[in-house]
């Protein structure tokens, strides 16, 4: 556990408490995972030119 942030020892604690409650309501649940699904979706891509005077 020590290679976790304060924020993930925090978390953990939290679970581990069984603070933690089960989301009931399918369309909700169903909702959520779509945005965590989107929220790793790589679908877009930038190409990004500077020139070498704006590091100087």
């Amino acid at each position: 556990m020590n290679n976790l942030s304060p924020e993930e020892q925090d978390i953990l604690q939290s679970y581990e408490n069984d603070e933690w409650i089960s989301i009931a309501d399918d369309k909700l649940l169903k909702n959520y995972q779509q945005v965590a699904r989107n929220t790793f979706k790589n679908d877009r891509s930038v190409n990004l030119s500077i020139s070498r005077t704006s590091f100087d």
